[in-house]
């Protein structure tokens, strides 16, 4: 989590932001913003989403070498992994949300001059609900592929006997590494495991990409030897 220090710096700006809003915005704001409890709130759903995800590709892993009965086990390392990225997200989905809560409210009394609190609340509602509802999908999607990209790096790392290949999904674009990636694989086929695993996205903010790997099976007798987390 961040600092006390860094919180209350954060809040600061926040309470310098709102000179901007008159008296009924401020007390409108400071209602419905975001707070700590909220942060703490968030972060730990991220890290319950990204937690099973990561555990999920394991055993996908897994079974892609035909070793089903594998059990995943997310060690200690791969937890702080997991939590330090849920930590940053909260935070930053925090910012993010009051940041545009402020602007909402400028643009609804620039637009409504005489509105009282009430119609404030009753536009933010409205508001809230179209936001969330895509929103949450979006931050749910980008957490659970950021910890399948971690299990799918991982898995081959520690099993680096087995080899194989992988193809990147989707298969639409919208920035050039991605896009070079794709066009790569188009052009040579798909590359083996380990350019993948060296090459783990997310490759920038909201990256949707991750690999579907196509791996050797494990040698008969040999799935004990599998590394399944720790």
């Amino acid at each position: 989590m961040k600092s006390s220090s860094s919180l209350a710096s954060t809040g600061g700006r926040a309470e310098e932001a709102l000179s901007d809003l008159s008296l009924v915005e401020r007390l409108v704001y400071r209602a419905l913003r975001l707070g700590l409890a909220r942060q703490i709130a968030i972060r730990y759903t991220l890290f319950n989403i990204r937690r099973r995800a990561y555990l999920d590709e394991l055993q996908i892993q897994a079974r892609r070498v035909g070793c089903p009965n594998r059990r995943a086990r997310l060690s200690l390392a791969a937890a702080q992994v997991l939590d330090r990225a849920s930590q940053t997200d909260a935070l930053n989905i925090v910012n993010t949300y009051n940041a545009d809560l402020q602007r909402a409210i400028q643009s609804y009394g620039r637009r409504n001059p005489n509105a009282r609190m009430r119609h404030y609340l009753s536009f933010l509602r409205a508001w809230t609900e179209a936001r969330l509802s895509w929103k949450i999908r979006q931050i749910q999607a980008v957490a659970g592929n950021s910890a399948r990209s971690l299990a799918f790096s991982e898995f081959y790392t520690n099993n680096s006997w087995i080899g194989g290949v992988a193809i990147m999904m989707p298969l639409t674009a919208v920035c050039p590494v991605c896009q070079g990636w794709l066009d790569r694989i188009v052009t040579y086929g798909p590359v083996p495991i380990a350019i993948a695993v060296a090459n783990s996205p997310p490759y920038h903010t909201n990256c949707p990409h991750y690999w579907i790997s196509y791996p050797n099976r494990a040698p008969t007798g040999q799935c004990s030897r599998l590394w399944m987390g720790r």
